[in-house]
């Protein structure tokens, strides 16, 4: 007697499973992480010093400073920008941004005002930081560890 197999499709199911765990492990994980990356965006302009690598923000010049007051931080005055920051999840990504005209020359810098004289120091608020990074590994292992346990009926 002679059997012969075909393994070939045992590597595609193989496969279609690892992309079905892998699918529904990130779709578990992908809201969860855009709001742990708002709130650690968030908590940035609330605490007014330092981009997501650790480097410390530009000061505000001697001129600026003396319109600011004492409840104003270096990107935060009326929380406008706060408020605004919202996150849109896509099938494989994250989008954090706002729709603010000043948003993003408040992150990356840059010339703006009349006839674009004046040069605003890059103030990052948007990114990943270090903490950032250890809750993104910790969340996708949840939603990875849930998605393999609801495919084998745990």
């Amino acid at each position: 007697m002679k059997l012969d197999i075909d393994i070939s499709q045992l590597e595609e199911l193989s496969d279609a499973l690892q992309e079905n765990i892998y699918r529904k492990g990130l779709d578990n994980s992908l809201d969860v992480l855009g709001s742990l990356l708002l709130s650690g965006t968030e908590k940035r302009l609330d605490e007014g010093g330092t981009a997501p690598d650790g480097s410390p923000w530009q000061e505000w010049s001697s001129s600026y400073a003396k319109t600011r007051h004492a409840n104003h931080s270096l990107l935060k005055s009326e929380g406008e920008l706060h408020d605004d920051l919202n996150y849109l999840v896509g099938k494989d990504y994250i989008f954090l941004g706002s729709n603010l005209d000043y948003a993003r020359i408040h992150n990356e810098g840059g010339k703006a005002g009349r006839n674009k004289k004046v040069l605003i120091p890059a103030r990052q608020y948007i990114g990943i930081s270090k903490f950032d990074e250890k809750n993104i590994i910790a969340t996708l292992q949840v939603g990875f560890s849930k998605s393999l346990e609801e495919h084998l009926g745990k």
